[in-house]
């Protein structure tokens, strides 16, 4: 299974989820470059399901939260 079709069978509250992971790694200056790779393929994915990144943030949140809170 190529990245692409992973990224698409992902559910938007997990794709959210890994998204801020992925933000968070290149904050820290973890694989910088391989994490840029896949927040392109990312932001291309959340393109095809006509959402903004906010709104995966907002998504990847919640659940974040109510993981946090179980």
């Amino acid at each position: 299974m190529e990245r692409n079709e992973f990224y698409s069978s992902i559910p938007k509250h997990l794709l959210g989820a890994f998204y801020i992971y992925i933000c968070k790694n290149i904050e820290k200056g973890i694989k910088i470059e391989k994490m840029r790779t896949e927040l392109d393929i990312i932001e291309k994915e959340v393109s095809k399901r006509r959402m903004t990144i906010s709104e995966l943030i907002k998504e990847g949140e919640s659940f974040i939260q109510l993981k946090a809170h179980k």
